[in-house]
C-alpha cells in the first residue's frame, strides 16, 4: 500500500478521532475511511433526493394554490387584528 502524507490541525485531528471513537483504538485511516464512506452515502441519498418522480403536476399546482391562498387569508386575518 503506498502511503501519503496529509497534514491536519491539532483541532481537526481531534474532531477526526472524536468522529472515529468507538470505545477502541482508532486510526486516521480509519477515520478518514469512515467519514468518506458517509460523503459516499450522503451524496447517493442527495441525488436521489433531487431525482425526477412521477407527480400529478396539476395536482400539486392546484395544493400550491390552496396554501397560498391560505397563507393571505391567515395574512389578512393577522394585519387586521393587530392594524
Amino acid at each position: 500500500m503506498e502511503t501519503t502524507t496529509i497534514n491536519i490541525s491539532e483541532d481537526v485531528r481531534k474532531q477526526l478521532l472524536r468522529v472515529a471513537r468507538t470505545g477502541e483504538k482508532v486510526g486516521y485511516d480509519e477515520a478518514v475511511r469512515y467519514l468518506l464512506s458517509r460523503v459516499a452515502r450522503d451524496a447517493r441519498l442527495f441525488r436521489q433526493a433531487g431525482a425526477p418522480v412521477d407527480v400529478d403536476l396539476s395536482r400539486m399546482r392546484k395544493e400550491l394554490r390552496k396554501g397560498r391562498t391560505e397563507n393571505r387569508r391567515r395574512e389578512n386575518e393577522l394585519e387586521a387584528k393587530y392594524a
